[in-house]
């Protein structure tokens, strides 16, 4: 507990290669779809995919367990 030791991994729902994304952290020079290296907080990402921008706020909790990685919603509108 209190290590810098959490990490983020944003996985699209919708089968979106996430790594052609632009994802920028609010808080952390960090980009792309993992941050690594972070104390329990709240954390932003603003994601730039395919023409739509989304902003996905996660709060990372102290866990002896591995959670799940977090989903994201990506909607290409014509």
């Amino acid at each position: 507990f209190g290590e810098s030791n959490g990490q983020i991994t944003l996985v699209s729902n919708t089968n979106e290669d996430l790594t052609n994304c632009t994802i920028s952290w609010e808080g952390t020079s960090q980009t792309g779809p993992v941050i690594t290296g972070l104390n329990q907080g709240q954390y932003v990402a603003n994601i730039s995919c395919g023409g739509c921008e989304i902003t996905k706020e996660i709060t990372l909790n102290e866990s002896d367990e591995i959670v799940e990685p977090e989903l994201v919603n990506i909607k290409h509108v014509s």
